[in-house]
């Protein structure tokens, strides 16, 4: 076991060099708090696995307030390979609910992220900041990764961009967790989507242009911090579950602040008319 996690680890640290030539990639390491059991507590947690969790790769597509949330926790937990891409800058109205201070404005956010987030860990994690957004029509960065999962939280509204990493992780059997929060900061989503044939994609559920979620929740963030440690924690879990198998029976929850009525939790299935993944589970 600790051969096969030096190699991923070997692996990695050459994919990351590779990438920070090629676009640059701002790579940092977390600080490692030696001689003290910084884990100890979430090690005596069921179904809890450190050796997994540390041979590990992220990718948090989006570096804004519930992609930063995701990386804060992902950090601390001590996940092995952090990656952000955000092509976004730093502005003064990000700071009261996003991972940011004063100093970083202009900044781009991934960049900016990465260097809050090595001084937040304490196991290690190698930290990667892609200053660009991810264009899945040409950018063979997944591809070549594969990491072991996809998070997808854009606080912004960028037209098929949610589709368009749907389709790519289904291609490519990459299990995905995607986060979006409402407009009026009240309520959002967590869906889960995993590789093979009979399982629902992002399409399945999240269906655009229809009544409910989807002119609700548009995938923008809401500007108040409140709902972004709602849904992070629940993200967070989410990723776990996919890395670890610590137990889940969805893949699908909603959740609000202010409404009882939108506590919605469910194992959707695939639609068989999802205009999305039709053609790419075929």
């Amino acid at each position: 076991m600790t051969r096969v996690i030096q190699w991923l680890r070997m692996r990695t640290l050459l994919l990351s060099r590779h990438f920070a030539q090629k676009d640059d990639v701002l790579v940092r390491r977390s600080r490692r708090v030696k001689g003290a059991t910084t884990t100890s507590r979430q090690q005596g947690l069921p179904y809890w696995n450190q050796q997994q969790l540390e041979s590990s790769t992220v990718v948090n597509v989006g570096a804004g307030g519930a992609g930063g949330e995701l990386c804060l926790g992902q950090v601390r937990k001590g996940v092995g390979s952090i990656h952000v891409l955000d092509g976004d800058v730093v502005e003064a109205t990000n700071l009261n609910r996003q991972f940011f201070t004063a100093a970083n404005i202009g900044e781009n956010k991934a960049r900016a992220l990465v260097k809050r987030l090595a001084r937040e860990g304490c196991c290690g994690s190698q930290l990667l900041g892609h200053p660009h957004y991810y264009d899945a029509s040409r950018d063979t960065y997944l591809e070549q990764l594969r990491p072991d999962v996809l998070t997808v939280s854009i606080d912004r509204y960028v037209p098929n961009a949610r589709a368009s990493l749907s389709l790519l992780a289904t291609r490519l059997r990459i299990p995905t967790v995607f986060l979006a929060i409402s407009d009026d900061a009240d309520w959002g989503y967590v869906f889960v989507q995993e590789p093979g044939l009979n399982n629902a994609c992002w399409g399945c559920v999240i269906r655009e242009n229809e009544s409910g979620i989807s002119k609700r929740c548009p995938g923008t963030v809401g500007a108040t911090v409140d709902p972004l440690k709602m849904l992070a924690g629940l993200a967070l879990y989410a990723v776990d579950s996919l890395i670890m198998g610590r137990p889940r029976d969805w893949n699908y929850r909603a959740l609000s602040l202010s409404r009882s009525d939108v506590l919605f939790s469910t194992m959707a299935p695939r639609r068989l008319d999802c205009q999305l993944c039709g053609s790419a589970k075929q």
